[in-house]
């Protein structure tokens, strides 16, 4: 189907992976003009099933504010994936998380362009091995441009539901800080967002002549590669639902993309050529873009690698140890009430949502609460199951022409409110009151996917420690003293839901009085 960029989501033994990488280039070679494959891949850092080392996602970097950290990571990243044959990598997020209900903050380096700014740049160098893009290089594909932060009431633009953004404090500017450090960087593509832009245009980015063509290459003068999210013609064509298929893909090309992110049918785009809606100059222009790196990292002369050494090296020692590490600094301690930690050894410990086997470095893991002399509970941050969810819903002409998705499948992410009151995991709260209620000194693990409103409980516990992802063993080292919170909130903590809905959602740090600002974060000694 003259595919050459194909996503590839591992999930088996690297060295299987890196067999099946140099199978199907050994099947591109053997074709007419021996392109080789280019395959890509979302970061795996943070998916323990990758085979890959884990350490925090954007977000838990972000909060150890450490830019030769995050250079050091992406280098590992670098190193990993280039070992399975994998050049092209579908990250960062440079989007401003300045929408607290926004379900993708883990993605990004939280609410404060300047900070983005700052370690998007060093993410890609790390990547892309330095500037340009060569021999060492995994190509870094930054997204979701012009910045999906501001999106209304937090809602996922994957649904219909959630298909704007806005712009109620006029800070499209700077939404668009991080992509410009990216570009300064040396970033070799940029992906586009799936929301409609209020106020700026009627469709989404993915069709927009005026932010890819206009802004996007004109004006910031960005001459790589322009990617789509993933299956916007058939599944999120928002601004342009009404538009027959074939419509749809000559828009996305008109506007300055070069390629379709998650399709296979090539048979549309080759009409529209036959047809003369798309000329083959124009077509020219993105083969060179998606051509020209395949050069510049040498995949012509050699797109094979080392299978047996991408078993030894894929979640070697060297990464895990790094990323346990950051793991660690990134835990964030929001109070210790009388210096209750670190707890130390030889403590007799109750556990909810940790597992005991971590736990049992503190010393006995007791049954009930009664035997116990202080508590330990892992929670999340509130959410909501949206009602009538359409994820991926078919719109339009084009679910008539084999178009795609699925009705009711139900939101990916968490949405809704940050306060456990009406939460679909309220019972969590129920579930730390009762705790509260023996008496016991009780430790707060919260999961903070999204800045939570902490106000319903944090009076009433001992110790609250937050992490953006960490696994319970980095946690229980940190509770412990084996290693101390270095982590500083990468976003501010709303009071209450009052404030949340008072925000500019595209206004960074537009809450006057949060219950912990950006920045915040306790340590001690160890």
């Amino acid at each position: 189907r003259h595919m050459r960029y194909i996503n590839n989501f591992g999930g088996g033994p690297p060295v299987v992976e890196a067999r099946w990488n140099n199978a199907l280039q050994a099947l591109a070679e053997g074709s007419r003009l021996g392109i080789p494959i280019v395959f890509g891949t979302d970061p795996r850092n943070a998916n323990p099933r990758s085979g890959f080392a884990q350490w925090p996602p954007q977000l838990g970097q972000a909060a150890t504010r450490d830019v030769g950290l995050v250079r050091e990571l992406a280098a590992l990243a670098n190193e990993q994936q280039r070992a399975v044959g994998v050049r092209f990598h579908i990250a960062p997020m440079a989007d401003v998380a300045t929408e607290p209900r926004w379900p993708r903050i883990p993605g990004t380096f939280g609410e404060d362009p300047e900070l983005c700014a700052e370690l998007i740049a060093a993410y890609i160098d790390g990547l892309q091995a330095g500037a340009g893009i060569g021999p060492q290089s995994v190509i870094c594909s930054v997204k979701h441009f012009p910045g999906d932060g501001p999106v209304v009431d937090g809602y996922d633009p994957h649904n219909h539901y959630g298909r704007w953004q806005h712009y109620p404090g006029g800070q499209f500017e700077a939404h668009l800080r991080p992509f410009r450090a990216a570009l300064a960087a040396g970033a070799g593509a940029v992906m586009t967002d799936y929301a409609i832009p209020l106020g700026i245009d009627t469709v989404a980015a993915g069709f927009s002549e005026k932010l890819i063509a206009g802004l996007l290459r004109q004006e910031l003068g960005f001459d790589g590669i322009v990617v789509t999210d993933w299956n916007i013609t058939r599944g999120m064509p928002w601004g342009v639902e009404d538009q027959p298929l074939a419509e749809r893909v000559r828009r996305i090309v008109a506007s300055g993309h070069d390629q379709l992110g998650g399709e296979t049918d090539t048979d549309v785009l080759l009409g529209l050529v036959q047809q003369g809606a798309i000329t083959e100059e124009r077509l020219d222009e993105s083969a060179r873009r998606i051509l020209t790196p395949m050069f510049e990292m040498g995949l012509f002369e050699n797109p094979y690698v080392d299978a047996e050494r991408a078993g030894e090296l894929v979640g070697g020692p060297r990464a895990t140890a790094a990323g346990r590490a950051a793991t660690r600094r990134s835990v964030t301690l929001l109070k210790n009430a009388d210096g209750l930690l670190p707890l130390g050894t030889g403590r007799r410990v109750y556990v909810e949502q940790v597992a005991p086997e971590a736990a049992a470095a503190l010393g006995t893991v007791v049954a009930t609460p009664q035997e116990a002399e202080l508590a330990i509970i892992a929670v999340v941050a509130p959410y909501e199951v949206m009602p009538n969810p359409t994820f991926f819903v078919p719109m339009g002409p084009a679910a008539g022409e084999g178009g795609g998705g699925r009705r009711g499948g139900g939101p990916l992410r968490h949405e809704g409110t940050l306060a456990y009151a009406g939460a679909a995991n309220a019972d969590e709260l129920a579930a730390i009151q009762r705790l509260v209620a023996t008496g016991l000194p009780v430790v707060v693990l919260m999961h903070l996917d999204r800045p939570a409103v902490l106000s319903e409980f944090i009076a009433d516990v001992a110790a609250v420690v937050a992490h953006y992802g960490a696994d319970d063993a980095a946690l229980v080292d940190v509770l412990q003293g084996v290693a101390r919170p270095e982590g500083r909130l990468p976003f501010n903590l709303p009071r209450n839901m009052d404030a949340v809905r008072a925000r500019r959602g595209d206004t960074p740090h537009d809450d006057p009085d949060p219950l912990f600002a950006f920045g915040f974060g306790l340590t001690y000694d160890v």
